[in-house]
């Protein structure tokens, strides 16, 4: 947790900004720094996290529960992103901002 409070960086999807998410959130104590253009996974960090995630999953069987998918994702999640390297990927925000303003909000290497 941030040590100012909980702090959400979030794209614009419905389940995003619903009634029942932002009561789910200000009952914890969460404020949103920003939300996200549409369509723009270069500007969130996160996206990088799936990305890898989906990559190894790939080919895995299938996930029967959401229970063994999150057992699945802990496996990968648990040694392969430390608090480190996410501190790396927030950090690379407004790198990812003046790439895509300069590269006219088209794709950019993130």
């Amino acid at each position: 947790m941030h040590p100012n409070g909980l702090r959400i960086q979030a794209d614009n999807a419905p389940a995003h900004t619903t009634h029942n998410t932002a009561a789910a959130l200000a009952t914890a104590g969460a404020t949103y720094l920003l939300f996200q253009p549409a369509r723009s996974p270069h500007l969130n960090p996160i996206e990088n996290v799936w990305s890898l995630s989906k990559r190894q999953l790939a080919g895995r069987s299938f996930f029967p529960t959401q229970q063994a998918l999150s057992v699945e994702l802990s496996q990968i999640w648990g040694p392969g992103w430390s608090p480190d390297q996410v501190q790396l990927l927030c950090l690379s925000v407004p790198m990812r901002i003046d790439a895509v303003l300069a590269g006219n909000r088209e794709h950019t290497k993130y």
